[in-house]
């Protein structure tokens, strides 16, 4: 016994020593937060990459709305001006009178003030070498054009009629370079918005593909560690209550509980088995003890009621003291023999008890610091549902991020919207221009298209947002079982911390009779060892004269009340030995 109480109080001296390795254990908790925040940072990955995919939409469309469609109606404005120039300018040589040529002449100097802007604007946004140069030719000939049509304004004053249409003639050849010149630009700009177009497809494509592939791998991953995270947790919990319910029912054969787990439930697991299997081989100790109990007192009564029989015949043989001395002594002789073998006896009697109590007191001791562990375990379940709510928090932030990113979409479909309204107006002013503009319809008809694409991608974009916050609400669902996962686990070791009350209870019963009985052993040894002494007075008086029979007689009285005391305390003890194993039934063990 004293060895099973060595290994148990070595097993739980290393148990302080083994709850101050957690920091280094792999725990339960360091388990959901290493989970969420890989999901965390899945999530925020691919929402900087849907972000990114259509802030370069956006530049795309900026670039379509603020450079390439202000050039296209800047170059459309400056053809249109041109061409009224040219028909001013033969209105100008066919009017009659000088008042009809000033008022040509006014609107000459607006047409021109309006094309030196138009200039100076168009000028700000060129980009390329190659767009330079051709601009640059553009305002040669232009400069050109203007020297010829000043000719001809001077000799249309002049009333030199053949000579304006000669020079008027000219000045459409002049002309027709300058536009071939703006026609160049046209197409330049149609190319440039015709490749950012192509740019921002390309783009969708790219982020939609990106977003996709996100969206599923971080699902799986949430998926697939919610549900690995709720096994590791909840099964070994359902094996460790059931276990428990089983031994607090007294069912001690029980096989021991197998789990791999390296946390807090694993350790609990483990402690359990070696709870149990310490538990068990103290109950068959207690079992042994009280049967051995149980036959010593048997054996007690048999030798009291031997003792007293002998008794009875030494008061006998001492009133015939004179005939029958030797035969007294010969009595008295066997008596303190029997005397002997009740007080040895007794002796290991009163040594199985106390091994018997001091084991009890050991396993109230084991029970009460297997309570301490499930409340030690019960603590650590407290932290695990604050860390499952706070992981839930996290989610229902990324959720709310879905819905800015949403917002973003909306105002991206109303650029695309207003882009459409541009080209709109584009496309109308190129009809007023009639042959001239065709280029420029052309123009504002791919920005109404870009426009429309633009539009069609975002609308993709919110329906794809609004199935991600879908699944955003399923794992704040899942995050939802994985709580009531928790909950049931906190139930379950709640459950076990009632059957371990109820271990200490049963097993502070069992100490208690213990404790009982080894008080009533030490008082039947105690009075053996006075019948003893007793005895050994009986044998002494019955060698002496026959003139201390009186004394003997006496001292036969004495020995009778001490056998009838043992007895009493013999029954007594054989009463309690009964309740002992009564008590240890209760568990079972084999």
């Amino acid at each position: 016994m004293r060895k099973y109480w060595g290994e148990i109080k070595q097993f739980f001296n290393n148990r302080g020593k083994r709850y101050k390795e957690d920091t280094h254990r792999f725990t339960v908790g360091r388990k959901i937060f290493i989970a969420f925040a890989i999901i965390f940072i899945l999530i925020a990955g691919f929402s900087f990459s849907a972000l990114s995919g259509m802030n370069s939409i956006n530049k795309k469309s900026t670039e379509v709305e603020e450079t390439w469609l202000p050039t296209v109606e800047r170059l459309g404005e400056m053809r249109y001006l041109v061409e009224q120039v040219v028909a001013f300018q033969l209105f100008y040589a066919s009017a009659e009178t000088i008042g009809e040529m000033n008022n040509f002449d006014g609107r000459f100097e607006e047409i021109f003030t309006r094309l030196d802007e138009l200039f100076v604007e168009y000028e700000k946004v060129l980009t390329s070498t190659e767009e330079k140069q051709v601009y640059n030719d553009f305002k040669a000939e232009w400069s050109n054009y203007l020297e010829v049509h000043d000719e001809v304004l001077t000799l249309s004053r002049a009333n030199d009629d053949d000579s304006a249409s000669t020079m008027i003639k000219a000045s459409r050849q002049q002309i027709e370079v300058v536009e071939s010149h703006i026609s160049k630009l046209v197409e330049m700009n149609q190319n440039n918005a015709s490749k950012a177009a192509e740019q921002g497809k390309e783009i969708f494509v790219n982020s939609m593909t990106i977003t996709i592939v996100l969206i599923a791998f971080v699902l799986t991953a949430a998926i697939i560690m919610g549900i690995l995270l709720a096994r590791s947790i909840s099964k070994p919990i359902s094996e460790v209550s059931a276990s428990v319910n089983q031994v607090a029912q007294g069912n001690l054969t029980i096989e021991p509980i197998i789990v791999k787990n390296k946390d807090e439930i694993g350790t609990l697991a483990n402690d359990f088995n070696k709870m149990t299997n310490s538990l068990r081989m103290l109950i068959l100790q207690v079992m042994e003890n009280s049967e051995q109990v149980a036959s010593t007192s048997q054996q007690l009564s048999l030798s009291a009621d031997q003792t007293k029989k002998a008794t009875e015949q030494i008061e006998f043989v001492i009133k015939e003291v004179a005939s029958g001395a030797e035969t007294q002594v010969n009595r008295a002789s066997e008596a303190n023999h029997a005397v002997s073998e009740i007080s040895k006896g007794m002796e290991q009697a009163a040594s199985s008890i106390l091994a018997v109590s001091d084991l009890t007191v050991s396993t109230n001791n084991n029970a009460h610091m297997g309570q301490e562990v499930v409340s030690q375990t019960i603590s650590r379940m407290n932290e695990l549902e604050n860390k499952v709510k706070h992981a839930s928090a996290v989610i229902d932030n990324v959720g709310e991020l879905s819905k800015e990113i949403g917002q973003i979409v909306s105002l991206i479909t109303g650029v695309a919207d207003q882009t459409n309204l541009l080209a709109l107006n584009a496309a109308i002013e190129a009809a007023r221009a009639g042959e001239h503009g065709r280029g420029f319809a052309v123009v504002a008809d791919e920005v109404r298209k870009l426009s429309e694409q633009t539009g069609q991608s975002a609308e993709k974009i919110k329906h794809l947002i609004q199935d991600m916050q879908i699944e955003v609400e399923k794992a704040v669902e899942s995050m939802t079982d994985g709580m009531n996962a928790v909950d049931n686990g906190m139930i379950m070791v709640r459950k076990t911390g009632d059957s371990f009350e109820e271990i200490v209870h049963m097993i502070t019963e069992v100490s208690s009779q213990s404790q009982e009985v080894s008080a009533i052993v030490e008082e039947v040894n105690a009075s053996t060892q006075s019948m003893v002494t007793l005895i050994e007075g009986i044998a002494n008086i019955s060698v002496q004269s026959a003139g201390n029979s009186d004394s003997a007689i006496v001292s036969v009285v004495q020995q009778n009340a001490t056998m009838n005391g043992i007895t009493t305390s013999s029954e007594e003890l054989s009463t309690k030995a009964s309740e002992l194993q009564e008590l240890v039934k209760k568990f079972k063990v084999k």
